[in-house]
């Protein structure tokens, strides 16, 4: 009854893991293929063999014929084969991780990583440039500039400036992603410079913006001053010749080591591990008691041995030397200080924590605003000329004008969510294709056809036939695979496409293509049932078949079979509400959503309240 290509049985978790055939003498043959490998069918010896997805279901070709091979589209896909009577060689065709790149000097295609791109062959004097992937599965591109070439980096990486002294190092370069850029250090002991990782930050030797400034764990050094200073007013008040020469040693060691701390007297602060007040000694005795607010920073000025109040973002403030610049660098975070310093170079810029520093190539000078912000969908470009910034559509890029007699080549967008790039070329573009189609290049039959042209990648590259041939076309395999056509001397099998299904008539020995959904088609006895079982994941198909009973209830993928014991009879409810219920009077209905993608719904009858 059933015929030579009964529907593969799968029951592993929605994907194939046992695939059954029945010979037409009604045998069974089990034929078990990995999730790696395909079922290729032999129509000469009626058997199913497994074959690996790479390499698809081999072919044999008649005297005269070549065999052509498609690699595989994408993760998952099959690879092809089939013959062809061209009287030229098979075209080529890329791997999912290779570029096709035409060679318009030989006529010839050849396929190159995707990572590299196309190799390209400059006018004399022109540079090389490169731009890596721009994302996961993009390709690579080159091109020819006749000035030097901008920094590109990879798509796990970042473009940073280094604003150094040195102009010569006003150059930009690339860093990990995870690292972020390297941070510029200033040495005020040493007056020199250095870059660290952001990661790790500042030194701690200059990590500190107030050499002043101590922790609030001095209490004890801070009561032994008061002490000394104490014993300092008592020892003015008395009369020295009434002291015994011991207390008078004693006062006299005591006031000299007040002395020597008095200069230095560290700042306390005690409010919830933030200074609030700050307290300091004067050298003549008398205390200067000096209060800075919690947006304040305190200040030591040696000259005159006295504190002051200055706003954190300013810092203290430096007299420098002549000939010297005073720097400045703001707050790195809410509740630091900024930071000023003498040096001897030219101050590099350092941005506030709301701003972003802006490298102009031109003027090869850096500055804090960026005013020119742009979407998402947004490419922003800057005009050299004008010297100012515009945003412009992501998927046509930023414009450009060329030299007189160059060409202007444009690159759509290789991915989705990628930006297309145009580019100067002294010689003709070549032909670049969106993200949803193919190129084609005619290099058969005709010589003055032999120019690239796109088309959508759901029908592939239309072919010529030779008379009597047939032109066969497969559909795409897969989301963002490529539909496919060939030449056939006999007449063209059936290829059904991704939601489709191939359905076998045994009556009339021929193949046809169903929804996924429904299945094949089935023709019962007289008094049978024809029973469906809906598909019961996004990937599989729906089948029916002939029952000489009632058919049972089959529920969809996202419904739930709920049982009613009054009728005894089954139904079908979708997921998310789950099964209803029916609750005795002065019940409450309550009822709990589904928790994640997949689970269901489910209600229940509660006497109190419904929770919320």
């Amino acid at each position: 009854m059933l015929a030579d290509t009964m529907s593969t049985v799968q029951e592993s978790k929605g994907a194939c893991a046992l695939q059954t055939k029945m010979k037409k003498d009604g045998t069974a043959q089990f034929v078990t293929c990995s999730s790696q490998e395909i079922m290729c069918h032999d129509p000469a010896t009626m058997t199913d063999t497994c074959h690996p997805k790479s390499t698809g279901c081999p072919v044999t070709c008649p005297a005269g014929e070549h065999v052509c091979h498609m690699p595989p589209s994408c993760d998952g896909c099959d690879g092809y084969n089939w013959c062809s009577s061209y009287t030229c060689s098979c075209p080529v065709y890329c791997g999912m991780d290779e570029v096709m790149c035409h060679d318009s000097t030989t006529m010839t295609d050849s396929c190159h990583p995707a990572s590299t791109g196309c190799p390209i062959t400059c006018p004399p004097g022109d540079h090389v440039c490169h731009m890596p992937p721009p994302c996961d599965g993009c390709e690579a591109h080159s091109y020819c500039s006749p000035s030097a070439c901008p920094v590109y980096c990879g798509v796990d990486e970042v473009t940073c400036h280094v604003t150094c002294h040195d102009a010569s190092t006003m150059t930009d370069s690339c860093h990990p992603a995870s690292t972020g850029c390297p941070v510029m250090c200033h040495d005020s002991t040493t007056m020199t410079d250095s870059c660290h990782p952001k990661s790790t930050g500042k030194p701690d030797h200059i990590r500190g913006s107030n050499k002043y400034k101590s922790s609030c764990n001095q209490s004890v050094l801070l009561t032994f001053a008061a002490i000394l200073l104490t014993l300092e007013l008592d020892f003015v008040l008395l009369d020295a010749g009434s002291l015994s020469a011991m207390v008078l040693s004693i006062l006299v060691s005591l006031i000299t080591v007040r002395a020597m701390l008095a200069d230095t007297m560290s700042t306390v602060q005690e409010s919830k591990g933030a200074c609030a007040l700050q307290t300091k000694m004067k050298k003549d005795g008398t205390a200067q008691f000096v209060t800075c607010s919690s947006q304040e920073i305190m200040c030591h000025d040696p000259a005159t041995m006295t504190d002051t109040c200055h706003p954190k973002s300013t810092g203290c403030p430096v007299t420098c030397p002549a000939g010297e610049h005073v720097c400045h660098m703001p707050p790195s975070c809410d509740g630091c200080d900024g930071y000023n310093w003498c040096s001897s170079y030219t101050c590099p810029v350092y941005c506030a924590m709301d701003e972003v520093m802006c490298h102009d190539s031109t003027t090869m000078t850096d500055t804090c605003s960026c005013p020119v912000y742009c979407g998402m969908d947004e490419v922003m470009c800057h005009d050299s000329t004008t010297m100012t910034d515009s945003c412009h559509p992501a998927s046509t890029g930023c414009p450009i004008t060329c030299p007189p007699g160059d060409h202007v080549c444009h690159m759509p967008p290789p991915c989705d969510g990628c930006e297309a790039h145009s580019y100067c070329s002294p010689s003709a573009c070549p032909v670049y294709c969106g993200v949803d189609e193919v190129t084609c290049h005619v290099m058969c039959h005709d010589s003055t056809t032999m120019t690239d042209s796109c088309h959508p990648a759901s029908t592939g590259c239309p072919i010529t036939c030779p008379p009597g041939d047939q032109v066969c076309h497969m559909p795409p395999s897969c989301d963002g695979c490529q539909g496919h056509s060939y030449c056939s001397p006999g007449s063209c099998p059936v290829y059904c496409g991704i939601d489709e299904v191939m359905c076998h008539d045994s009556t009339t020995m021929t193949d046809s293509c169903h929804p996924k959904s429904t299945g094949c088609p089935v023709t019962c006895p007289p008094g049978d049932n024809v029973c469906h079982v809906p598909p019961p994941c996004d990937t599989c198909d729906g089948y029916s078949y002939c029952s000489p009973s009632s058919c049972p209830v089959h529920c969809g993928m996202d419904e739930v079979m709920c049982h009613d014991s009054t009728t005894m009879t089954d139904s079908c409810h979708p997921a998310s509400t789950g099964c209803p219920v029916t609750c005795p009077p002065g019940d409450h209905v309550c009822h709990s959503p589904a928790t994640c993608q997949g689970c269901h719904g489910y209600s229940w009858c509660s006497p109190t309240p419904c929770a919320i």
